[in-house]
């Protein structure tokens, strides 16, 4: 917005950050939406991972053969494997969605929003979010795509002026765009604080809310001469009202004693410690039913079943039984790629294993 205002900028972003997970699939997903009979193969392989559609690896070699959305449905329609077909038509049913709006023309912040909301990337994101296996939050990338929608309403040419803005020289003196954290001993004469909402600050994944406070405070004493701090009128940050004194005051409590070596309570042995882990004939018909399923996947993907799942982690899976994708996360042994990758179908699995 700056650099649209003619103002000089010195930001230490670039067009690196268009590469992060959430801001990729987001572009696929307009540049498929506003071209539908023009089709980047690379943009599909993309849009059916976030979200993930649970299609086997050799579904990539057939969406690369295909130039429009139209496309997918004939290479679903010529696969032998039902349950395949069925999802490349979900993929094409998604896609007419997107490419209907555009056509009618939906601008840029209207497919965003329908991208996050109604095709699931926000979905994916939080979820991805809710691993813990990156320290940056890929569904504030979206919302931070939202938030520039507006700046450019043309859904057609946003992906190429998101990259030029990026892609500016940087003119020294200008206005500093940085992160918080980032900016810890430097001083200017006026800062402004954008984004000071909940969920941001504190940040909803963390736990630490002192820590949270502390970037807070750094964020508000960068400037010398004044601060002004901008937050969303509707959900603002509960640290603005420690701003001005309407937050109420915390009681002061002492700090907890810490009990010596001789007073400390012996940690409670798990009534599974030392025991044997069973096998997976022992783990129940979940396990079983996991096994086979891992075994045709792994033949589907021309991999060994480890690369799947180890031995032990659908064993763990199986006792567990989780019956939602944010219920596997927490399993061990699913990081986000397997999530992504085989989510949905483990989840099915344990349905028909459980219910049958």
């Amino acid at each position: 917005a700056l650099r649209s205002a003619g103002v000089p900028v010195e930001s230490i972003l670039d067009t690196g950050v268009l590469s992060r997970l959430g801001l990729r699939a987001a572009l696929a997903y307009l540049r498929i939406a506003t071209s539908p009979d023009a089709v980047d193969p690379d943009d599909l392989i993309e849009v059916q991972r976030r979200p993930s559609r649970g299609l086997p690896r050799w579904a990539d070699k057939w969406l690369a053969r295909c130039r429009s959305i139209d496309a997918i449905r004939g290479a679903a329609a010529r696969l032998d494997d039902a349950k395949v077909s069925a999802k490349l038509e979900d993929l094409a049913d998604d896609l007419d969605l997107l490419a209907g709006r555009a056509a009618a023309g939906a601008d840029t912040r209207t497919l965003l929003t329908a991208v996050r909301d109604d095709i699931g990337l926000g979905t994916a994101m939080t979820l991805l979010d809710s691993t813990g296996a990156v320290a940056a939050s890929h569904l504030d990338d979206l919302e931070g795509l939202l938030q520039v929608a507006d700046l450019h309403p043309d859904p057609t040419g946003f992906g190429g002026w998101l990259h030029q803005s990026f892609s500016g020289d940087g003119v020294p003196g200008g206005v500093t765009l940085s992160t918080v954290h980032r900016v810890k001993g430097r001083e200017w004469q006026l800062v402004a604080v954008f984004g000071a909402n909940g969920g941001i600050m504190p940040h909803r994944l963390s736990d630490d809310v002192e820590e949270e406070r502390r970037v807070f405070h750094v964020a508000v004493t960068r400037a010398a001469e004044q601060v002004v701090v901008l937050a969303d009128a509707t959900r603002p940050s509960p640290f603005l009202a420690e701003l001005d004194g309407s937050a109420p005051r915390r009681a002061w409590r002492p700090a907890a004693a810490v009990p010596g070596p001789t007073s400390r309570p012996a940690a409670p042995r798990s009534p599974a410690a030392g025991a044997p882990k069973p096998s997976i004939e022992q783990a129940g018909p979940v396990a079983a039913a996991l096994r086979e399923w891992r075994a045709e996947r792994a033949r589907a993907d021309a991999v060994p079943p480890y690369v799947v799942l180890w031995d032990q982690h659908l064993i763990a899976i199986a006792l567990r039984r989780p019956t939602t994708l944010a219920e596997l996360a927490a399993c061990p042994g699913i990081g986000p790629a397997r999530l992504g990758t085989y989510g949905e179908d483990i989840i099915e699995v344990i349905r028909r294993a459980r219910d049958g």
